[in-house]
Formats: C-alpha cells, structure tokens, sequence
C-alpha cells in the first residue's frame, strides 16, 4: 500500500472516530440521566409493597399485641432515607464529566473540521498579508530595539555604577566639609573668645564676663566704661585743692 492511500484513508478513519465517539457521549448521556430514575421508581414500588406487608401484619396482630398500632404507625411513617440510593447513583455521577469533555471535544471536532479550516482557506490571502505586516511594521523595531539594547546594556551599568560612586563620594565630601567648617569656626570662636579675655584682664584688671562687679553694692574701679561713659576721678594738683570732673 502507498503512502498516499494511507493519507486517504487517515481523514476517513478519523471521521469515523469522531462520529463513534460522539454517538457513545449520547448514549452514555441517556444512561446517566436514566439509570438513575429507573432505580428510583423501582425503589418507590418496593417501599410501597413493603408498607402493604406492614400493614397485613399489623392487622392480624391486633387481636394479640395490643400495642400493634404503634407498631404499625411506626413502620407506615418511617422514610427511607435517601442516602441509601446515593452509592447507586455515584457511579453514574462519575461518568459524566468525561462523557461531557467527549460532547465538548467532539463538537470542536467538526467545528474546525466543518468551519474553521474553510475559514482559514478563504482568508489565506489576509492572514498572509497580516503576518507580513506584523512582522515589518512590530516585530522587526523590537528586534531592532533589543539588539540595540542588549548592545548598550555593558555601558549603561558602567555608567550607572559611576553616577552613583560619585553621588557617594560627593554626599561624603560635603559632609566632611562641613564638619571642618563647623571645626575652624568652633576653634577661632575659642581663640578669639580667650584673646579678648587676656586684653580685658590687661586692661581693666579682670577679664571680661566677670559678674563680681555689677550688681553686687560693689563701685566699679577708676576708668571702668559704664554704658559708654567713664566714671569721674579726683585728680590733684600740687598746692591746689582738689579738682572734680
């Protein structure tokens, strides 16, 4: 046999796949939704056949056990709790996610056997025309833009790296002058503050800042400024009297 009549024959035996599969989803479908009715009617006439027996034989017991009405009131209304059905119906509950995929997988099956693939046919020439546009007019720039990018990438590290060593160097820069400046101004400050000390203690016998003599009932000495003027002093003169400023 050739290959080309195995290519034949493949379409034809998947559309036959395709058709099977679908028939068994319905099929499975029918018997998920009447499994489970059928048990529950049969279910329903067994209780009712068993409540008839219950009654016969509460009936005949009247006459012997006096409490067979509780008895039967007992057996008429007890339910059947309907937990006792749920293992029946599992297994059909189980079935029916796959027999639903199935449904689904066979009808995006013929759809893009029936639709999508003559779709595609007849708009070959805009899908062509597309592609090519988008390859020009998108992806060519991005290449373009991540080559040159990726070209770029060693020295924009370098670069960055060395904005910021001389953003550090520069912050640690300025804060080393100012703490020199803060020094040479506390230091001349001192030197200026002790060289006026030693020319008051020079000139007026004390240094300055010395509060012993303001407002203490003490009088200041000959020559000492008080609020810009000096204080008046004798001064004597030979064979005369004393003369006050």
């Amino acid at each position: 046999m050739s290959t080309d009549s195995r290519r034949k024959e493949r379409p034809h035996q998947s559309s036959l796949w395709m058709t099977e599969t679908f028939i068994f989803g319905v099929f499975v479908t029918v018997l998920a939704f009447a499994v489970p009715v059928f048990l529950a009617s049969s279910w329903d006439g067994k209780n009712e056949s068993v409540v008839q027996v219950a009654k016969s034989v509460a009936k005949t017991a009247e006459g012997f056990i006096p409490e067979a009405e509780t008895v039967r009131t007992v057996v008429i209304e007890k339910p059947i709790p309907y937990l006792r059905r749920l293992p029946n119906v599992i297994p059909y509950i189980l079935v029916i996610p796959s027999v639903l995929a199935s449904i689904v997988s066979t009808l995006l099956s013929f759809f893009n056997t029936f639709l999508l693939s003559p779709l595609l046919t007849l708009l070959a020439p805009v899908v062509i025309l597309g592609q090519i546009a988008f390859n020009i007019l998108i992806r060519a720039p991005w290449n373009a833009f991540s080559w040159f990018a990726k070209l770029l990438y060693p020295i924009y590290v370098f670069c960055g790296i060395a904005v910021l060593v001389g953003a550090l160097f520069a912050l640690a820069g300025a804060g080393i002058g100012r703490v020199g400046l803060w020094m040479t101004v506390a230091q001349r400050a001192e030197g200026e503050e002790e060289r006026d000390s030693v020319r008051d203690r020079d000139r007026f016998g004390r240094p300055r800042g010395n509060e012993d003599w303001k407002g203490k009932g003490r009088e200041l000495p000959a020559g000492e400024e008080m609020g810009g003027l000096r204080r008046p002093r004798k001064v004597e003169f030979a064979n005369q009297s004393p003369v006050r400023w």
